[in-house]
């Protein structure tokens, strides 16, 4: 079944496709969520963020042409939807991640399926600069993103795409190969960027 959801002075009014349809395939009701590509993006955005998806699941907004992001972010706002990726305290708590597009870059960047909202696992200002501090937040947990910032101007970061493994005398250094990369937001380039690696240079 197709339920299309419009709002009417102030009052959200659904319908099943097929009943609109009846009105005939030039009627403006029918044209309106037939052809309006914004619209039937925002719908679909909508299923997913309230019926298709469980609580706290990462739900990659539709993509927008340049030309149609900012009617597309208004239309949301009107429907009370929003494409700030769910990540919580993690894009509450960032200063260095900004905005929902930033967001967005970095984990595609990342080349995975991303399901489970991102957590702030640590944040120098808040648990310390201590180095015990730091490895107790992290040790064991695998995919982890940092992100610094360098004076007003330049943002940046890595992704390490796999588990910190400290040595067992925290006076020595263990260094072993894992997946990473790094990114820019701002700074070195104009738009986030990410920076590859060469496979022989990628290790912690």
């Amino acid at each position: 079944l197709e339920v299309m959801t419009l709002s009417v002075s102030d009052e959200e009014v659904s319908v099943l496709r097929r009943t609109i349809v009846l009105l005939g395939q030039d009627h403006v009701l029918v044209t309106r969520f037939d052809r309006a590509s914004v619209l039937q993006l925002i719908v679909d955005f909508a299923r997913r963020l309230t019926v298709v998806m469980p609580p706290g699941q990462f739900v990659h907004p539709p993509v927008v042409a340049p030309h149609e992001k900012a009617i597309f972010a208004v239309e949301l706002d009107m429907y009370g939807l929003d494409t700030v990726p769910p990540v919580g305290e993690a894009a509450g708590a960032s200063a260095v991640i900004k905005t929902a597009d930033e967001w967005l870059a970095v984990m595609k960047m990342t080349d995975k399926k991303i399901a489970v909202a991102p957590s702030l696992l640590y944040k120098s200002s808040r648990d310390t600069f201590e180095y015990p501090s730091f490895l107790n937040k992290v040790v064991g947990k695998s995919g982890l993103l940092f992100a610094l910032q360098d004076g007003p101007t330049h943002r940046f970061g890595a992704f390490i795409d796999g588990p910190l493994t400290p040595p067992d005398d925290p006076t020595q250094a263990n260094i072993y190969k894992v997946p990473v990369f790094l990114y820019s937001l701002s700074g070195a380039y104009e738009t986030p960027t990410k920076i590859e690696l060469p496979e022989d240079r990628q290790w912690v």
